[in-house]
């Protein structure tokens, strides 16, 4: 008689079988045996991408755990449920979880993981230097490919770490990492990103980010900030510029980034406006005059918006009292 073996076994009858081995675990093995027995019933739910099954066998195994380590491995697994269905809410809410026991115990692997995990929330919020050393800190050691690709990973790690990064970091990080030298040749837009900045090869510098601009539009995390993105991406090629001069014509700068004097002078003006850069033009004699950086704006613009988050909070409280 033809008997089946567990790859011609239908859906229900693998449920079956698992639920009775669950009953079997519950009624004459201990705990371990019965949390392994959940972990195996989540896995077909898993393999299915049935998430919210998962998640319902997941809360089960945990209450048959114990010890911080093997809690955050399955909260993990939990918080990677809500990572595939891009669900923010939940996600933040178990990412919390997973970093209140990353402080009770953890090894290497789940703090590289998790490491991951914070990026991307670091990335939602725009805290993009905060998520660029988070990323950095998990390349040589990389082993998440269920989270981000390692070709996604050197891509944000790169295009943020230009845009935040102190160039000493750059170049131990990213110029001299043989894994990141890698990947890039793989992708050549960030590859000359990267080159033109690090080497102030200033007339490759925009090309090319008009190409990784094209990559940014079409990246799920990174689009919602596209146009910060590339203003960032302004100031900081113009600030490392103006840096190596106290004074410099327009047409030199201009001639510098292949581009014509009033359009630096357009560019210029509205980052001095919005006091993004710190240097004045003299329209008259056609220069651009550095100026030192005024600790008082810096003071000042943290003071806004710190006051700014004051206010929402005091908001938030006072339409919670009035319900």
């Amino acid at each position: 008689m033809y008997k089946k073996t567990p790859e011609n076994l239908t859906d229900e009858e693998k449920l079956k079988q698992l639920n009775e081995k669950i009953e079997d675990c519950i009624e004459n093995k201990g705990a371990i045996e019965i949390r392994d027995a959940y972990l195996d019933k989540a896995d077909f739910y898993k393999e299915k991408k049935n998430w919210t099954k998962f998640r319902e066998v997941m809360d089960l195994a945990l209450t048959k755990t114990v010890g911080a380590s093997k809690k955050l491995e399955y909260t993990m697994d939990i918080l990677q449920s809500y990572h595939e269905e891009r669900n923010a809410v939940k996600f933040k809410e178990y990412l919390q979880k997973c970093k209140a026991l990353e402080e009770e115990g953890s090894d290497w692997e789940k703090k590289n993981k998790l490491s991951l995990y914070k990026a991307i929330a670091n990335i939602n919020l725009r805290n993009f230097k905060l998520a660029a050393e988070q990323m950095i800190s998990t390349i040589n050691t990389f082993n998440s490919p269920e989270i981000i690709s390692f070709s996604d990973l050197i891509f944000y790690t790169t295009l943020l770490g230009i845009l935040c990064l102190p160039r000493k970091i750059i170049f131990e990080k990213l110029i001299q990492s043989s894994e990141v030298s890698t990947e890039l040749r793989r992708n050549s837009y960030m590859e000359s990103l990267l080159t033109s900045f690090y080497k102030c090869k200033y007339q490759e510098f925009f090309p090319s980010l008009l190409k990784v601009h094209a990559m940014v539009q079409n990246d799920e995390f990174l689009k919602k900030h596209d146009r910060y993105i590339i203003r960032q991406a302004r100031i900081v090629i113009y600030t490392q510029f103006l840096e190596s001069y106290k004074t410099v014509t327009l047409e030199n700068m201009a001639n510098n980034f292949g581009v014509s004097a009033d359009f630096i002078d357009r560019e210029l003006a509205e980052l001095i406006a919005s006091r993004k850069l710190n240097c004045k033009i003299d329209k008259i004699q056609g220069i651009v005059e550095s100026q030192k950086a005024d600790s008082r704006i810096s003071q000042y613009d943290a003071i806004v918006k710190k006051g700014d988050l004051l206010i929402e909070k005091m908001h938030k409280l006072a339409r919670i009292a009035q319900n």
